[in-house]
């Protein structure tokens, strides 16, 4: 959940490109399988709800983009049956910030389980 491709921090980009710097740049879009891979560190990370760092990008692309990687994880079957079930509770929230020009869609991963837990409610 960082501004990084392929190790590459683009934020911090400056001078002259090397070669594999100047691939992630042209490489459009996420590499494959980011947002699978950013899915499955969130649920390791056992928390309930985070900010998702992206630009270029409308909220929307990456709501549908995480809901692809839950579809993907639930069909790998090299993923456990743990991780599956707990990629099917995530929610994905697109909040809108501001108005007219300056308004920015930020995003949101909710595990919806472990909000269930800590309000005390009976899983679904």
């Amino acid at each position: 959940m960082t501004s990084t491709t392929n190790n590459i921090d683009f934020l911090a980009l400056d001078g002259e490109l090397d070669l594999d710097e100047l691939d992630a740049v042209m490489s459009g879009g996420r590499e494959k399988g980011q947002y699978k891979q950013d899915l499955l560190g969130f649920i390791e990370s056992g928390k309930m709800a985070v900010p998702y760092k992206f630009q270029g990008k409308k909220a929307a692309s990456v709501k549908t983009g995480f809901e692809s990687a839950v579809d993907s994880i639930e069909k790998d079957a090299e993923i456990d049956d743990a991780t599956k079930a707990a990629a099917k509770e995530l929610y994905v929230k697109v909040k809108k910030v501001g108005d007219g020009e300056d308004a920015q869609e930020l995003v949101f991963l909710v595990r919806q389980d472990i909000v269930r837990e800590r309000k005390g409610l009976a899983t679904a």
